[in-house]
């Protein structure tokens, strides 16, 4: 047995103690997730802060933590921030579960096929879940032991998003497909529908490790604008918030047209180069009127400025996805349909399409959620690297007030290795 008492092999009373502690802490997240979520989904929503105020209960609890936090602006950033981490948490983890289930559901019903490694096909897939739940785990942990310390949450959201976005990608860079045959390339060169088979999986694995690989990278600049935006309407007189998101639209539209050729690559279609012109205008739209919004200016019109390059970017971003899903719809590679809600023939079978309707949406909730998540990051990284500034004028010196406050929560003033730690 162990020196307090119990059988050799069982938790000790301070281990059992810490489980208890994190049980507790994992039903209190539970349960404020379900007590919450209207609210939540609001201001998730909303990336003007001008229109968040935290509740009575939030300000109380902000005040009594170490360092307190007892300027009102400051607290309303800090309920934006709980409640976009715990929405986004009911995306992860829906969206984990639900992959968790397919991937069972296909390794359950799994075949093995003379000359074909077939599991190789799943390690992408299931690189990106072990991913997704680690980053599930650090943000609860963030929720549960973090609500009140945000510079250790911080900390904690920055490791799991950092690891859902590189984790996959380097899952990617080993050559699956090579593996996947144990014949010989000799007999592939001398069996046509060997060959055929070879070039159907290459293309398969390729849209594969795309719609892997897309949450991840398309979380980074949006994220990135809101988070811009975000501190703009808590920070007028400040201009980091929108100059990063201004600096961030080329390298978006840059990000998205390496995809669009790509995707012009498998559809060889007439209409994506116009779909592509709002697909592309979304971010350059936006970057070139976050420039306007870099110098100081009062809090009204920097909420009127926000708003606008908001709905500039939502009309453009909506017209490309539903123009993109169209030519999806009536897209056939090597006879396959890309994008369907009902089987189609190939080959004298009936097959599904490569992407149905519940894969997009799982697609886009877990986008949502990654997002989400990166917003907060970024917004931390943000604040921390903003510097105080001047006070000489009532606008300054409110803003200075409100970025000590922020600044002193998330853990004071980075340096350069602690700000990329």
């Amino acid at each position: 047995g162990g020196a307090d008492g119990t059988p050799a092999g069982a938790p000790s009373g301070a281990a059992k103690e810490k489980m208890r502690a994190a049980a507790a802490g994992v039903g209190s997240v539970v349960k404020s997730l379900a007590s919450t979520f209207g609210l939540d989904l609001k201001r998730s929503s909303i990336a003007d802060l001008t229109r968040v105020h935290a509740t009575d209960t939030e300000r109380a609890a902000q005040a009594a933590q170490t360092p307190p936090v007892t300027d009102p602006r400051a607290q309303d950033h800090f309920a934006w921030r709980l409640s976009t981490l715990r929405f986004a948490i009911w995306l992860l983890a829906a969206s984990f579960v639900v992959t968790l289930i397919d991937f069972i559901v296909e390794l359950a019903s799994y075949e093995s096929a003379e000359g074909v490694r077939a599991w190789v096909m799943y390690m992408p897939a299931l690189a990106k879940l072990a991913a997704a739940g680690y980053l599930v785990f650090e943000v609860v942990r963030a929720l549960a032991g973090g609500v009140h310390r945000p510079g250790r949450a911080m900390r904690q959201l920055r490791r799991g998003w950092a690891v859902a976005l590189i984790g996959p990608l380097i899952a990617l860079l080993i050559p699956w497909v090579s593996m996947m045959w144990t014949i010989d390339q000799a007999q592939i060169n001398a069996n046509m529908q060997a060959r055929f088979m070879v070039e159907l999986m290459r293309l398969i694995m390729l849209v594969g490790v795309i719609v892997e690989a897309l949450p991840a990278l398309l979380s980074v600049f949006p994220g990135l604008f809101r988070a811009g935006l975000t501190m703009k309407t808590l920070l007028p007189t400040r201009s980091l918030g929108p100059v990063a998101a201004a600096a961030a639209g080329p390298f978006n539209a840059l990000y998205l047209i390496v995809l669009l050729v790509i995707a012009q690559g498998l559809m060889g279609s007439w209409a994506l180069p116009f779909v592509a012109i709002f697909l592309l205008g979304a971010p350059l739209l936006t970057g070139w009127h976050c420039t306007a919004l870099a110098k100081p200016m009062d809090a009204a019109r920097a909420s009127a400025g926000v708003s606008r390059v908001r709905t500039v970017s939502r009309i453009c971003l909506g017209i490309g996805a539903i123009g993109f899903l169209v030519i999806l719809a009536n897209t056939k590679v090597m006879g396959m349909p890309v994008f369907g809600v009902e089987k189609a023939e190939f080959l004298g079978n009936q097959v599904d399409p490569m992407l149905g309707p519940l894969d997009l949406i799982k697609l886009a909730v877990h986008l949502m959620g990654v997002m989400l998540v990166f917003t907060v990051v970024a917004s931390d990284t943000l604040f921390r690297l903003t510097p105080v500034g001047e006070d000489d004028t009532p606008d300054l010196a409110a803003d200075a007030a409100t970025l000590r406050q922020v600044k002193a929560a998330l853990g004071g003033k980075p340096g350069v290795d602690e700000t990329f730690a």
